[in-house]
Protein backbone atom coordinates (compact mmCIF):
# COMPACT_ATOMS: atom_id res chain seq x y z
CA UNK A 1 0.00 0.00 0.00
CA UNK A 2 2.74 2.45 0.93
CA UNK A 3 4.53 2.10 -2.41
CA UNK A 4 1.27 2.55 -4.26
CA UNK A 5 0.60 5.72 -2.24
CA UNK A 6 4.07 7.08 -3.01
CA UNK A 7 3.63 6.43 -6.73
CA UNK A 8 0.21 8.07 -6.70
CA UNK A 9 1.63 11.04 -4.77
CA UNK A 10 3.95 11.74 -7.71
CA UNK A 11 1.35 11.09 -10.39
CA UNK A 12 -1.68 12.86 -8.87
CA UNK A 13 -0.76 16.25 -7.37
CA UNK A 14 -4.44 17.06 -6.80
CA UNK A 15 -4.70 14.19 -4.29
CA UNK A 16 -1.56 15.00 -2.29
CA UNK A 17 -3.37 16.19 0.85
CA UNK A 18 -5.56 13.09 0.91
CA UNK A 19 -2.56 10.87 0.24
CA UNK A 20 -0.46 12.51 2.97
CA UNK A 21 -3.30 12.06 5.46
CA UNK A 22 -3.77 8.43 4.48
CA UNK A 23 -0.03 7.76 4.71
CA UNK A 24 0.00 9.13 8.28
CA UNK A 25 -2.88 6.84 9.20
CA UNK A 26 -1.13 3.90 7.56
CA UNK A 27 2.01 4.60 9.57
CA UNK A 28 -0.11 4.70 12.73
CA UNK A 29 -1.56 1.28 11.96
CA UNK A 30 1.75 -0.33 11.03
CA UNK A 31 4.58 1.31 12.94
CA UNK A 32 5.16 1.68 16.66
CA UNK A 33 5.13 5.32 17.73
CA UNK A 34 8.39 6.74 19.02
CA UNK A 35 6.39 8.99 21.37
CA UNK A 36 4.39 6.21 23.03
CA UNK A 37 5.27 5.13 26.54
CA UNK A 38 5.49 1.47 27.42
CA UNK A 39 2.14 1.44 29.25
CA UNK A 40 0.13 3.37 26.67
CA UNK A 41 1.43 2.33 23.26
CA UNK A 42 -1.11 1.52 20.57
CA UNK A 43 -0.67 -1.98 19.18
CA UNK A 44 0.69 -1.95 15.63
CA UNK A 45 1.31 -4.72 13.14
CA UNK A 46 5.07 -4.15 13.00
CA UNK A 47 5.37 -3.81 16.76
CA UNK A 48 3.42 -6.97 17.52
CA UNK A 49 5.28 -8.85 14.80
CA UNK A 50 8.57 -7.90 16.46
CA UNK A 51 7.27 -8.96 19.87
CA UNK A 52 6.08 -12.29 18.44
CA UNK A 53 9.46 -12.93 16.85
CA UNK A 54 11.29 -12.18 20.10
CA UNK A 55 8.96 -14.43 22.10
CA UNK A 56 9.34 -17.23 19.54
CA UNK A 57 13.15 -16.97 19.71
CA UNK A 58 13.06 -17.08 23.50
CA UNK A 59 10.81 -20.14 23.53
CA UNK A 60 12.83 -21.90 20.81
CA UNK A 61 16.03 -21.71 22.89
CA UNK A 62 14.61 -24.07 25.50
CA UNK A 63 13.44 -27.66 25.56
CA UNK A 64 11.50 -26.98 28.75
CA UNK A 65 7.78 -26.28 28.83
CA UNK A 66 6.68 -22.65 28.65
CA UNK A 67 7.24 -20.62 31.77
CA UNK A 68 4.38 -18.73 33.38
CA UNK A 69 5.89 -15.47 32.09
CA UNK A 70 6.12 -16.83 28.55
CA UNK A 71 2.51 -18.05 28.66
CA UNK A 72 1.35 -14.64 29.92
CA UNK A 73 3.42 -12.90 27.25
CA UNK A 74 1.83 -15.09 24.55
CA UNK A 75 -1.69 -14.31 25.82
CA UNK A 76 -0.92 -10.58 25.95
CA UNK A 77 0.56 -10.72 22.46
CA UNK A 78 -2.56 -12.44 21.13
CA UNK A 79 -4.77 -9.67 22.55
CA UNK A 80 -2.52 -6.88 21.20
CA UNK A 81 -2.33 -8.55 17.78
CA UNK A 82 -6.12 -8.80 17.69
CA UNK A 83 -6.31 -5.05 18.43
CA UNK A 84 -3.66 -4.24 15.79
CA UNK A 85 -5.54 -6.28 13.19
CA UNK A 86 -8.76 -4.44 14.06
CA UNK A 87 -6.98 -1.10 13.46
CA UNK A 88 -5.66 -2.37 10.10
CA UNK A 89 -9.09 -3.65 9.04
CA UNK A 90 -10.67 -0.33 10.03
CA UNK A 91 -8.03 1.53 7.99
CA UNK A 92 -8.81 -0.59 4.92
CA UNK A 93 -12.58 -0.39 5.35
CA UNK A 94 -12.78 3.36 5.93
CA UNK A 95 -9.70 5.34 4.95
CA UNK A 96 -8.45 3.27 2.04
CA UNK A 97 -11.99 2.74 0.75
CA UNK A 98 -12.58 6.53 0.78
CA UNK A 99 -9.40 7.14 -1.22
CA UNK A 100 -10.31 4.38 -3.65
CA UNK A 101 -13.66 6.08 -4.26
CA UNK A 102 -11.76 9.31 -5.09
CA UNK A 103 -9.43 7.42 -7.40
CA UNK A 104 -12.25 5.67 -9.20
CA UNK A 105 -14.05 9.00 -9.65
CA UNK A 106 -10.84 10.41 -11.17
CA UNK A 107 -10.54 7.45 -13.55
CA UNK A 108 -7.60 5.90 -11.67
CA UNK A 109 -7.24 2.29 -10.53
CA UNK A 110 -7.86 1.68 -6.81
CA UNK A 111 -5.08 0.87 -4.36
CA UNK A 112 -5.08 -2.81 -3.47
CA UNK A 113 -4.14 -4.09 -0.03
CA UNK A 114 -2.90 -7.56 -0.93
CA UNK A 115 -1.12 -9.96 1.42
CA UNK A 116 2.61 -9.28 1.33
CA UNK A 117 3.50 -12.58 -0.37
CA UNK A 118 1.16 -11.80 -3.27
CA UNK A 119 2.46 -8.26 -3.58
CA UNK A 120 6.09 -9.32 -3.56
CA UNK A 121 5.34 -11.75 -6.36
CA UNK A 122 3.71 -8.97 -8.39
CA UNK A 123 6.42 -6.42 -7.63
CA UNK A 124 4.46 -4.20 -5.23
CA UNK A 125 4.32 -4.06 -1.45
CA UNK A 126 1.64 -3.55 1.17
CA UNK A 127 3.86 -1.26 3.19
Amino acid sequence: VRRQLEKLHLEQPSLRDSLDNLNRKLSGALEPSMQATAGTKQPTLEGENGDALNLYKEIARSDAPLTTAQSEAARGLAHRLEAALAIWKDFKAKDLAALNRQLTSAGQPPIEAKPEAEENASGTSEE
